[in-house]
């Protein structure tokens, strides 16, 4: 984004990028149809952009996840309507077949494929326009939701998180079912929760007093507990720290989450990842810090599938993907 105007590059199979047509494009190009955006939102083979007045606009791959009551693919970025007419959109995510909005109020709206119970609605039904989440969320207000590629965790007000969708671990909830309706994550009911992300088959919180807590997936290191003589897991059914390499006596601050590796922000402004086959969390090298920076001036940072995107303060951007460099620090390409 620049001044409210979307920019999109790479694969374009389904219109995902939003230029009016279907071809690969591998250089920033002005996104068209839609202004004063305030947040994108990607998902797999679809995208979704919230605009300053409250508006939620969608392109991409259809099958209901554009929520535009129809299965077909959109080229170029249409307004969602439905139930949202009258609602004020803060802030989406997408899923891999669903999207979730969370509005002004407070209320989460979901559609898309359900069939996981990445929807929320109890029944595991599929739902081509936006439809409210009820259940336990009735009453309550959404600060932060986030999508898997089949799952959902959401904030409330006060620090609960609540997922519902696939399970095999990615929920929180000891157990490897499916859940069709937002449920508490129990084992975190101590803690205050801020932040939230999820990765494909992983999700990962942050805390008010600065601890990171992981679950679900962790075969390729996603879940950050190698390193400090511990074993990296296939598997947690339950939160648990991560503590370890860079993150040990860490305060972290924000999380994201690609497919399969993890990326955070600490306390001190040093962007930390692990995961796509490296369990130790460490810490990547930004170059040339201007002198008196604190930390590394990151501004914001998000994940895709296999990278991480880092904007500085100074307006500079920085991609980094899975390979270390010899010496065993990550470094990120301007």
């Amino acid at each position: 984004l620049t001044d409210g105007v979307p920019w999109a590059a790479g694969e374009n199979t389904n219109g995902q990028l939003g230029l009016g047509h279907s071809v690969n494009t591998y250089e920033l190009t002005q996104v068209s149809n839609v202004v004063d955006v305030v947040q994108v939102a990607c998902g797999d083979q679809h995208t979704a952009a919230v605009a300053d007045d409250g508006t939620l606009w969608t392109f991409g791959r259809g099958g209901g996840r554009l929520g535009l009551k129809s299965l077909a693919n959109t080229f170029e970025p249409c307004q969602v309507r439905g139930d949202l007419v009258g609602e004020h959109v803060v802030s989406a995510s997408c899923g891999e077949q669903h999207t979730a909005v969370r509005t002004q109020g407070g209320t989460l709206y979901t559609f898309g494929r359900g069939s996981d119970g990445q929807l929320g609605h109890g029944d595991g039904i599929s739902c081509m326009q936006p439809k409210r989440v009820g259940g336990a969320l009735v009453g309550k207000r959404i600060t932060r939701v986030a999508c898997g590629s089949g799952h959902v965790a959401v904030v409330v007000a006060g620090g609960q998180l609540f997922t519902f969708g696939r399970g095999g671990g990615r929920l929180g909830h000891a157990g490897m079912d499916n859940v069709l309706s937002p449920k508490l994550v129990d084992a975190l009911s101590s803690v205050v929760v801020r932040e939230v992300a999820c990765g494909a088959m992983h999700t990962a919180v942050v805390c008010e007093n600065g601890a990171l807590y992981t679950f679900g997936r962790g075969s390729e290191g996603q879940l950050g507990y190698g390193g400090g003589g511990r074993r990296e897991v296939s598997r947690a059914l339950l939160p648990t720290r991560v503590d370890t390499g860079d993150l040990k006596r860490a305060a972290v601050v924000g999380v994201d989450c690609g497919d399969q590796h993890t990326a955070v922000v600490t306390l001190d402004g040093h962007l930390v990842t692990f995961g796509l086959g490296d369990p130790v969390p460490t810490r990547v090298v930004l170059a040339d810090v201007p002198v008196g920076t604190r930390g590394d001036g990151i501004a914001k940072f998000s994940c895709g599938q296999a990278f991480t995107a880092v904007l500085r303060d100074d307006g500079h951007l920085f991609t980094v993907g899975h390979t270390p460099n010899p010496e065993g620090n990550k470094t990120a390409d301007k």
